[in-house]
């Protein structure tokens, strides 16, 4: 058995998270009114990618319909309440543009699922995390007025990033044995990087670089296998 796959590649989590699935699908719609007939290739490419999108949109609008009829079966509140929000973002996402810190999560985690449907993955990284997600942090932080409920909400900022990545630890796909040999049984290697400079070259450490190595010292994960940290001036205070 041969084993191919995009090793080290990042995706863009950022355009994802800004112009959602139907924006990219759009983009690919305008770029094809452009295409001519006679490149048959590259319409074909493009309809594959739009095929490809329009089958993400679908799985999670089945994640939210089957976590609405979880739901509708569960009796304790609380975890009826946290299905139900649920069902909403994956109602929502990736399919939109996100606007919470949990869309923009789980519009992440909905993408990683698709992308490894195809892809067996070794350094698959995750990319700049905290850069990508401080946006939807601080908008939400916006919102909340009181000390205590800010308090509330970063511990649960918290258990979401914990939660990412334990989801990232469960999923590791199959590969051959010589992978099982050279890299410890480890089947899936992907890094978060985490501060170092902005496009400015200014610090780039923010709350969400604390918030991941919080989790980070606090899981102890087989998967991100590594988190590479910037050794310049932090600017941003500590969760």
């Amino acid at each position: 058995m041969e084993d191919r796959r995009p090793l080290h590649t990042i995706l863009d989590y950022p355009k994802v998270l800004k112009l959602g699935t139907k924006g990219i699908i759009a983009e690919i719609d305008s770029e094809l009114s452009h295409t001519p007939e006679s490149e048959k290739q590259k319409r074909d490419t493009l309809a594959a990618m739009k095929i490809s999108l329009e089958g993400i949109n679908a799985y999670a609008k089945n994640l939210a319909q089957d976590a609405w009829r979880l739901a509708s079966q569960e009796k304790e509140p609380g975890r009826k309440n946290e299905l139900l929000h649920l069902a909403e973002i994956c109602r929502r996402v990736p399919e939109n543009p996100c606007s919470t810190l949990d869309e923009a999560v789980n519009a992440m985690w909905i993408i990683w699922v698709g992308v490894h449907m195809e892809n067996t993955n070794a350094g698959f990284s995750l990319g700049r995390l905290d850069q990508w997600l401080q946006p939807y942090f601080e908008s939400d932080m916006q919102k909340i007025k009181g000390a205590a409920e800010k308090q509330e909400f970063i511990k649960h900022a918290l258990e979401l990033i914990g939660c990412f990545y334990m989801r990232c630890t469960d999923h590791l796909p199959l590969i051959p044995d010589i992978g099982n040999y050279l890299f410890g049984g480890s089947s899936s290697d992907q890094a978060i990087t985490l501060g170092g400079v902005t496009p400015q070259d200014e610090d780039a450490v923010n709350d969400m670089t604390y918030i991941f190595l919080k989790v980070t010292k606090c899981c102890q994960s087989v998967i991100p296998t590594s988190t590479r940290v910037t050794t310049r001036a932090k600017t941003a205070q500590p969760i």
